[in-house]
């Protein structure tokens, strides 16, 4: 999406969505759209109708409703809504919760506090809100997972944690949940909350569970087989992730997010320097100052533990714990992703100051 000026002082944006199939990336649709930015929230509509028309989706009432509805009449309202991701917690806090004071049977109002406050790592006060916003919506699986997030960064609480995706599975979908879960908490994690099984239905979900973002189901399997030591299986499948994100690389070369998930799956490759050399492109496309909510830091930090470069990690984790985001200390001592690190002494100082 880009904007730019147009005439008689009116602001364009220009969106070319393209709908690829993963299997062999041909592309099924694609589309220029070039309007006012003043009707961004019917385009929105817009292409999401046609993107389910391609697929030969039939679109339920309320998802229809949901994609018809504006999230706002106010356009300078919405633009201010896109910079919360700039930082700047505690305004935002002030605004989310007027919004939910004003529509407190939105579910996803009740989300995007929950959201902020667990954030701000103050967890005591986002459990509720999480709460209210599955009683309201209990299909939306992000609110799942941050509230399965929640119990792990409030003193590793693993047992809640675990009652908490076994109720979104029940309810949200078991494939959907899982494969989530795995792209945002990586599979050794999961595995060491919910069980030995989990690995079995994480092989077992196909490709198109982890659409769009396929990448992910390639270094899934990669660290499954790896922990199973089933090591020249798992290099194929991470390279297959390799070459899958630089093919996303190819159309969105300034994608931070992108850079970082390709040194991830450099890393495990073995290719160390250039996994640390993209994991710190991502930083530097999308650093904090930039979007807050970004995962790119901690990609960076998972990357550095992984290739044995131990103290460059624990500074990243140092300026991670330094300010607000979804990782806490109480995380770090349960993340197997951490594991490398278990030994050094300014990693084992950073958990057990920071523990709740």
């Amino acid at each position: 999406m880009r904007w730019q000026p147009g005439a008689e002082g009116k602001k364009l944006v220009r969106i070319t969505p393209q709908l690829i199939k993963v299997s062999d990336d041909s592309h099924v649709w694609a589309d220029v759209y070039e309007e006012d930015s003043a009707e961004i929230f019917r385009i929105q509509s817009d292409i999401a109708g046609q993107v389910a028309r391609a697929l030969d989706v039939t679109l339920q009432g309320p998802e229809r409703r949901s994609l018809e509805a504006k999230p706002t009449e106010n356009l300078e309202a919405y633009d201010y809504y896109l910079q919360r991701r700039q930082g700047r917690f505690d305004e935002a806090l002030v605004t989310l919760k007027r919004a939910a004071e004003l529509d407190p049977r939105s579910g996803p109002r009740a989300l995007e506090l929950g959201s902020t406050l667990l954030m701000m790592r103050r967890y005591a006060e986002a459990e509720p809100y999480l709460d209210r916003a599955i009683a309201l919506v209990p299909e939306i699986a992000d609110a799942y997972q941050n509230k399965f997030l929640l119990y792990l960064d409030w003193g590793a609480d693993t047992v809640r944690a675990r009652a908490t995706l076994l109720d979104a599975m029940g309810k949200a979908g078991e494939a959907r949940v899982l494969s989530d879960a795995a792209r945002n908490f990586g599979p050794l994690l999961l595995e060491r909350i919910m069980g030995r099984d989990v690995r079995d239905k994480l092989m077992a979900l196909d490709v198109s569970a982890f659409s769009p973002d396929t990448a992910v189901y390639y270094w899934t399997r990669a660290r499954i087989l790896r922990a199973a030591g089933q090591e020249a299986r798992a290099l194929a499948y991470a390279d297959s992730a390799r070459a899958r994100l630089e093919r996303v690389l190819e159309l969105r070369p300034d994608a931070g997010e992108v850079h970082a998930s390709l040194g991830f799956a450099l890393a495990l490759l073995g290719r160390s320097e250039e996994a640390v050399r993209e994991a710190r492109r991502g930083v530097e496309l999308l650093p904090y100052s930039k979007d807050a909510i970004s995962l790119t830091a901690w990609r960076l930090a998972g990357v550095l533990a992984l290739v044995g470069q131990d103290d460059a990690a624990v500074d990243e984790l140092e300026r991670l714990l330094a300010r607000p985001g979804y990782i806490s200390a109480d995380y770090l001592r349960i993340d197997p992703g951490m594991d490398p690190l278990r030994d050094n002494p300014r990693f084992q100082k950073l958990v057990a100051e920071g523990k709740s």
